[in-house]
């Protein structure tokens, strides 16, 4: 029988009274705490002791051995520290101690002023999502694809998340003498980690560049046409193009369905301003498959023709 084992879920800021008492219920059960994590928890086996943990939430530690020193003082164990600022403590159980030794504060003070840290990193935290939640707004506004709107989404639920937090937080400040009820949120953090790999994902599945130059060409017409090269097309969703450079002259632009030959959209491409163009096409909504670029209705001469797709 393995001696350890590692517990994945993860726990809202203000969840950590749900944290402290799944701890004590894997001591309970003799499984011990010896590395906290973000993602997951580790523990080793042990049945003959049992211990009592608490959290303490501090990101300035001036002198961190005096910090731990101060606690041990009081009879806690230092277990180890997380990257974003949480300190797990434990002492060993003697059920014949009152409740108030497994507090970790003495009074509602040093609480609140621990709640009070992580109520202004969040309210930090909730001003950069709403920048980065606007931003990404306008872009799903100007143009709409899955990726930025799960990524949208995403930031939407994380701002709704956060501003819950302190919002319950500064509750349970104004409640001290009653015992709030803390809860342990796994589902949520999740959708946020599916959510940006999705996005991730969806925005490296979408089409590579299109680049074709030629210091000469020669001309094409629609009865023989240049079949540019194809574009592969893995999820329905609505995609948008770019295309610039420079041309002798007019060129006659086609995107093509490679299986059902249906014709998505055709454009001639007018060069000004020095034989350059700029041309934009929105919002095409493709099914997945084949594309193709075809070239048509040329007289020939030189081509610099740059395709971006997004």
């Amino acid at each position: 029988m393995k001696n350890t084992k590692t517990v994945f879920g993860m726990y809202s800021a203000w969840g950590y009274k749900r944290e402290i008492e799944d701890l004590n219920k894997m001591s309970q059960k003799g499984w011990h705490l010896t590395k906290p994590g973000l993602w997951c928890n580790r523990f080793t086996k042990n049945e003959s002791i049992r211990y009592v943990y608490q959290l303490d939430y501090n990101t300035k530690i001036d002198d961190k051995a005096r910090y731990i020193e101060t606690f041990r003082e009081q009879g806690w164990e230092y277990i180890n520290s997380t990257y974003n600022g949480w300190h797990y403590f434990r002492k060993l159980y003697d059920p014949s101690l009152p409740q108030e030794e497994y507090e970790i504060y003495c009074d509602n003070q040093s609480l609140s002023e621990m709640q009070n840290r992580w109520n202004k990193l969040g309210l930090r935290m909730a001003v950069l999502i709403a920048l980065a939640l606007i931003l990404e707004l306008y872009v799903v506004i100007r143009k709409f694809t899955l990726p930025t709107a799960v990524l949208c989404l995403t930031l939407f639920l994380e701002l709704l998340l956060i501003l819950h937090g302190v919002v319950f937080l500064k509750k349970s400040q104004k409640n001290d003498a009653k015992e709030k009820k803390s809860y342990k949120i796994t589902g949520i953090p999740l959708v946020f980690l599916i959510g940006f790999i999705i996005t991730i994902t969806g925005m490296c599945l979408r089409p590579d560049n299109v680049r074709t130059k030629a210091e000469s060409y020669g001309k094409i017409t629609a009865e023989n046409p240049v079949n540019l090269n194809q574009m592969k097309i893995y999820y329905p969703d609505y995609y948008h193009f770019d295309l610039n450079g420079e041309l002798a002259g007019p060129l006659t632009v086609s995107f093509v369905n490679a299986e059902s030959g249906k014709v998505i959209f055709t454009k001639v491409l007018e060069p000004q301003n020095a034989q350059k163009f700029e041309v934009e096409i929105n919002r095409n909504y493709l099914e997945p498959g084949e594309y193709n670029w075809i070239l048509s209705d040329f007289e020939g001469g030189k081509m610099d023709l740059n395709i971006l797709a997004d």
